[in-house]
């Protein structure tokens, strides 16, 4: 018996799929509630559907097939490619190309576990930790994001620099590190 509880989470996943799923290109994509339209951009953002469960395995599948979109030497990239920014006034967007931002790094790794893609959310945890622990070593701080393409600091700036000793960041080497060290 399903408590009322229950099938509002289960009328959310529906709608979520519904709404964000594009069976075309076998991804989710954010969805313009008042333009009633889906959004052109690919982003990591679709990786918490499967970190929430909302994903069919079968959805899942298709988004892990788009991870080449996103994965480079050192890590993920909040979307496949720079976007322009919708405010006149930044030039850039801070959760986008070839920005890597530790959250979302662990919340895709986490994804994917969940889904049974172990190889893959170790290989990209190593990378990310890697990253940062070089970067430690060369600053002595860990940092808010970093550019996973280039693999340094360098990221385009929308409304700041880049910050050192973010929590995120402490959290990502002290979870991905102990993710990393239990399977060795």
């Amino acid at each position: 018996m399903m408590t009322g509880t229950c099938r509002r989470i289960e009328r959310r996943a529906e709608l979520i799929r519904a709404h964000f799923w594009d069976e075309g290109q076998g991804f989710f994509f954010e969805y313009q509630f008042e333009q009633q339209k889906q959004l052109p951009f690919w982003s990591l953002a679709a990786f918490w559907t499967m970190w929430a469960g909302v994903a069919t395995p079968a959805q899942a599948e298709q988004l892990v097939q788009h991870l080449a979109r996103f994965e480079h030497e050192h890590g993920l990239t909040q979307t496949d490619q720079p976007y322009a920014s919708p405010h006149p006034e930044f030039s850039a967007l801070q959760f986008s190309y070839p920005n890597g931002w530790p959250p979302f790094q662990i919340m895709v790794i986490d994804a994917l576990e969940a889904y049974g893609y172990i190889e893959i959310a170790q290989r990209l945890a190593r990378k990310f930790l890697r990253l940062q622990l070089d970067w430690f070593d060369r600053t002595g701080v860990l940092w808010e994001k970093y550019n996973v393409v280039a693999g340094n600091l360098e990221c385009p700036r929308e409304r700041y620099p880049v910050v050192p000793l973010h929590g995120w960041s402490s959290t990502a080497v002290a979870y991905l590190g102990r993710k990393l060290f239990k399977t060795m």
